[in-house]
């Protein structure tokens, strides 16, 4: 016999508002919210009326809410909150629980709730037809591994990245922008460096997810850096070569000085490892116009150079970069 799964379908009437904005009514820890349906919101966001009806319940203390944070709006504001886990929400007939919500914290206090993607993550697929939301909920087992890695989005160890990316790579396939960002972050904090780089670079590709800020830019270069300085410690060196090329060509538009500085400086090493020295020259060159004056590490590839050429008795060349490398040095 086969046994299928068949999620049930849920559906909840909308309602416009004064401005023509869908809105959606929901039960939170019990308290009854009229939330404006938006997909640009990165949270459920709660009005500050309606948290201190939750406080005076019982429903949240102090003692959970987060620090201060920023979430960002549909229209690309972004607002200072602090969070906390919502332990129930019902929506019709479906009852969610430990959603991520915030309140804004300088927000005008009947500011109006926002139904966001911490809730509509939790949802496999949904549409809006006839005035009605109609929406699957995912299984338990992947809303778990949701919450998984929202609560150790932020640990610093090994461990606890793993345990991010063991819980998430199941469901890879179909993550939003904001737990793919969590899961390619994982993988570079678990040394995976070429899968968080996939992982990032399919973001990157996404018409979903905006890099207003380069932050996704610089986690590549990041994530190359580290990839390099592997391939270059397993002396690969062909392929870091030309991984160090693309750092360089990412690097300078915008200039991300960390990246740029070290594929000038390693792409020196790669070409003195494979005895191509006349690339390595040519390197050294580019590093020196880079770093513009004294520094131990170009004085360093000089006295490299000025080695080379004394053991080919090219005594010219020779004592130039033994003189290069004293000025760099000094």
């Amino acid at each position: 016999m086969l046994s299928l799964l068949v999620m049930a379908e849920y559906s909840v009437p909308m309602k416009e508002d004064y401005s023509g904005n869908k809105t959606i009514e929901a039960v939170v820890n019990g308290v009854k919210v009229n939330f404006a349906f938006d997909t640009g919101s990165s949270s459920l966001l709660l009005n500050r009326n309606i948290f201190e009806e939750l406080l005076r319940r019982g429903q949240i203390r102090m003692e959970d809410l987060s620090a201060e944070g920023e979430a960002e709006m549909a229209n690309g504001e972004t607002h200072v909150v602090r969070s906390f886990i919502v332990k129930r929400l019902q929506i019709g007939e479906c009852e969610l629980h430990n959603i991520q919500a915030s309140v804004g914290v300088n927000d005008q206090p009947d500011a109006t709730p926002l139904f966001g993607q911490t809730v509509l993550e939790r949802f496999t697929v949904y549409t809006i037809k006839d005035g009605r939301l109609f929406f699957q909920v995912k299984p338990d087992d992947e809303q778990q591994a949701l919450r998984t890695a929202h609560r150790l989005r932020k640990d610093t160890t090994k461990a606890g990245n793993r345990r991010v990316v063991e819980a998430l790579a199941p469901y890879v396939k179909r993550l939003s922008p904001r737990y793919l960002f969590i899961y390619a972050d994982a993988l570079y904090k678990t040394d995976s460096y070429e899968q968080a780089i996939r992982v990032y670079r399919q973001l990157q590709e996404s018409e979903s997810y905006q890099d207003t800020d380069n932050a996704l830019m610089e986690r590549i270069i990041n994530a190359e850096v580290e990839l390099a300085e592997e391939m270059y410690n397993n002396k690969s060196y062909a392929a870091c070569e030309q991984l160090l090329k693309r750092i360089i060509e990412e690097s300078k538009q915008p200039v991300y000085d960390y990246g740029l500085k070290y594929a000038y400086y390693s792409l020196c090493f790669v070409y003195l490892q494979q005895e191509n020295y006349r690339q390595a020259e040519e390197s050294v060159a580019q590093y020196a116009d880079y770093v513009a004056g004294p520094n131990e590490r170009l004085a360093q590839l000089y006295q490299y150079l000025s080695r080379y050429y004394a053991s080919i008795e090219d005594y010219d060349n020779a004592q130039k970069y033994k003189k290069l490398a004293e000025m760099a040095g000094e």
